[in-house]
């Protein structure tokens, strides 16, 4: 469900510190194995590519993040690419503009995922591919 991929996707960069996440998931495809357990339990593998877009205050909410989309997000996320930029220097003025409750992003983020997800086979079957 991918409404509910987009509400723990949020939950977990609000837990993370993050101060924005964008999540595009693309059309998922089926992963064919018949020696899976997914096969035998009358389920199929969808895989999906993901890209999130983020901002944070600082590296270690983006290390945060990618931990929790390892070990919280459902199904198994892959990761394939994280490139992080700093986009502003902290110095007294910006650190002035923080602590007066203006949080802006110092750093900006992309990540590049598979998700990979199991559907039970009598559901809308997307198209088949990938491995």
């Amino acid at each position: 469900n991918r409404a509910n991929a987009r509400d723990n996707l949020s939950k977990l960069s609000q837990k993370a510190g993050l101060l924005k996440a964008k999540l595009e998931i693309g059309q998922g495809v089926t992963v064919s194995d018949p020696l899976t357990d997914a096969a035998v339990s009358k389920h199929m593998i969808l895989k999906s590519p993901v890209k999130i877009a983020t901002n944070s205050l600082d590296d270690v909410d983006m290390y945060t993040f990618l931990k929790f989309l390892n070990t919280k997000y459902p199904g198994y996320m892959d990761i394939r690419e994280v490139s992080l930029k700093r986009t502003e220097i902290l110095n007294a003025a910006m650190l002035r503009k923080i602590g007066g409750g203006d949080p802006t992003p110092l750093v900006e983020g992309n990540i590049v995922a598979d998700w990979y997800t199991m559907t039970p086979k009598d559901s809308t079957p997307p198209p088949t591919g990938g491995n």
